[in-house]
């Protein structure tokens, strides 16, 4: 089975922005600055990598849902750990 540089971006990018979804509402000694933001970064990187080449791809798209919706969730958690 081949496997292709969209494919394997757009996956990389989903299993890095469930991660950050999962684990970006730990602010208890700002611990997601060091567990799950630089996985979001990586994932943002995958993202892009994934449109550059196929922006019509329905998996880059629901990639970028999930990273948006770690980061709302990860900032609405800030205000009850802070």
């Amino acid at each position: 089975m081949k496997i292709d540089k969209v494919f394997l971006c757009n996956f990389l990018a989903l299993v890095c922005g469930v991660w950050f979804l999962l684990t970006g509402w730990i602010w208890t000694y700002l611990s997601n600055l060091f567990l799950s933001y630089p996985v979001g970064l990586v994932g943002l990187f995958f993202w892009y990598q994934g449109k550059k080449i196929n922006p019509t791809s329905l998996y880059n798209k629901i990639a970028l849902i999930i990273l948006i919706v770690g980061m709302v969730v990860s900032l609405g958690g800030y205000p009850f750990f802070s």
